[in-house]
C-alpha cells in the first residue's frame, strides 16, 4: 500500500509540473510569460500580461491539475484518508510550484490547490473562495487574498474534520504558500506591489 501512496503522490507532482501558463503563452501568443511581468507561471501574472482570456484558461487548466491528481488518487487508493488526501494535494502544488524541468520556478500553487480542495473538501473551498474574492475585492491586491486564505487554511480544515494530523499538513500547505509570496510582501510593505486592474500590463 506504501508503494501505492508514494506512486499517487509522485503522479500528482508529474501533473503539477504540466504549466499551462507558459504552453499558452507560448503556444498561442508567442510570449515567454517567464520574461514579462513578475515571471511568475500564473494565472494573475498572464492576465497583467496577456489579458483575461489566456488568464482564465491558464486557471481553469491549473485547477484542473488539481482535481485531475486527487481524483486520480482516489481512484487508486480506495477511500484514502483526508490525510492521505492532503498529502496528494500537497504533490500537486509542489509540482506546479516547482517543476524539475523550469529550474524549479513555477506558480504559487493557489489555483491547483483550490481546485484539489474543492474535490476533497468543498465547503472549506468556498468559505476560502469567498474569503479571497472579498480581499482582493478590498485591496484589490491578488498576493493580499491568497496569503489570507493560506493562513486561513489550517483553521477550517480542523474544523471540517476535527483531525489533528489533516491540520498539520493544511498548515504545512498554508506556510508553503505565504513563503511563496514573501517578495509580494515586500512589494507591498513597500507601496510598490501593482493592484489588480481590467487592463494588460503596458510592458
Amino acid at each position: 500500500m506504501v508503494f501505492s501512496y508514494v506512486g499517487c503522490a509522485a503522479l500528482a507532482y508529474a501533473i503539477g509540473t504540466i504549466s499551462w501558463a507558459l504552453v499558452i503563452g507560448k503556444v498561442f501568443y508567442r510570449t515567454d510569460i517567464r520574461e514579462s511581468g513578475s515571471g511568475n507561471l500564473g494565472a494573475t501574472n498572464v492576465y497583467r500580461v496577456l489579458g483575461w482570456k489566456p488568464a482564465l484558461a491558464v486557471l481553469l487548466l491549473d485547477a484542473g491539475k488539481g482535481i485531475l491528481a486527487m481524483w486520480l488518487a482516489a481512484t487508486v487508493l480506495k477511500h484514502p484518508s483526508a490525510s492521505i488526501m492532503l498529502l496528494i494535494m500537497m504533490s500537486v502544488i509542489a509540482g506546479h510550484t516547482f517543476p524539475f524541468y523550469l529550474h524549479w520556478k513555477g506558480g504559487k500553487g493557489i489555483a491547483p490547490g483550490a481546485g484539489a480542495l474543492f474535490y476533497q473538501m468543498w465547503p472549506v473551498a468556498l468559505v476560502l473562495l469567498v474569503i479571497f474574492v472579498l480581499a482582493v475585492a478590498l485591496t484589490r491586491v491578488v498576493a493580499i487574498g491568497s496569503t489570507a486564505i493560506a493562513g486561513l487554511f489550517w483553521i477550517l480544515v480542523y474544523l471540517y474534520t476535527l483531525e489533528t494530523w489533516p491540520a498539520v499538513i493544511a498548515f504545512a500547505m498554508g506556510a508553503m504558500v505565504i513563503w511563496l509570496h514573501r517578495e509580494n510582501w515586500v512589494r507591498i510593505w513597500n507601496g510598490q506591489e501593482k493592484q489588480l486592474t481590467f487592463q494588460k500590463d503596458p510592458a
